[in-house]
């Protein structure tokens, strides 16, 4: 789909170009820098990944832009961390409406897991995509915490 939307674009950015380029109406240079800059804004910059760290206690997630920029989303230390499950568990329920941070791939082939904690005494939830290495690593850190059974 995104492809699809790319490749339009710079279809309609090639088209108005080459109607810029021919014809002396300066409205066609104009609207020609509008659909780049819209290209530059809309499209380019959509590409958006999340980095998950668990070191020393300590999980941090960040969002790497483009490939190229990186900001840090959220870093949460182990004794603030209350519940880490699946999406679908029943066990999310208890806890009702949250502040939830979607920190999660956009593809499905992986599980998500929400993960409950305490910010400023204030319960919040971020879900992530677990790979098994970091899910490995949080159940041996945090074996009371990790539920990774429990289903709708």
């Amino acid at each position: 789909m995104m492809q699809r939307k790319r490749s339009v674009m710079r279809i309609s950015i090639a088209v108005m170009f080459g109607i810029a380029f021919f014809s002396a109406i300066p409205i066609f240079y104009i609207l020609t820098m509008l659909l780049m800059i819209v290209y530059y804004f809309a499209i380019v910059r959509v590409n958006v990944e999340f980095e998950y760290f668990y070191m020393n206690g300590e999980l941090e997630i960040a969002k790497v832009v483009n490939k190229s920029r990186r900001k840090n989303v959220l870093a949460v230390r182990d004794e603030r961390i209350k519940l880490i499950v699946p999406v679908e568990s029943v066990a999310l329920l208890e806890y009702g409406q949250l502040k939830t941070v979607n920190c999660a791939a956009k593809s499905t082939h992986q599980d998500n897991y929400a993960i409950i904690f305490s910010n400023r005494n204030v319960l919040e939830k971020v879900i992530i995509t677990m790979d098994d290495n970091l899910l490995k690593e949080l159940t041996l850190r945090m074996p009371s915490k990790v539920n990774t059974d429990e289903r709708k």
